[in-house]
């Protein structure tokens, strides 16, 4: 079984807290709150049909 990354909690929390508890997230929620362009956002992660775990979000987004 594979390990949590190192901060993954920490992470995951920060999220939660930006979308008060929302489990998807869309690409526009995303590129918004991370200030990105919508296009650099759906290429940087892992979106199914437009739409994004926080959990996959959080597990992405550290290196």
């Amino acid at each position: 079984m594979p390990r949590e990354k190192e901060n993954f909690r920490e992470q995951l929390a920060v999220i939660n807290e930006a979308f008060n508890g929302k489990p998807l997230l869309n690409v526009s929620e995303v590129d918004k709150w991370l200030r990105m362009d919508r296009h650099r956002v759906a290429k940087r992660f892992t979106f199914k049909s437009g739409r994004i775990s926080a959990v996959q979000l959080a597990s992405e987004m550290l290196p």
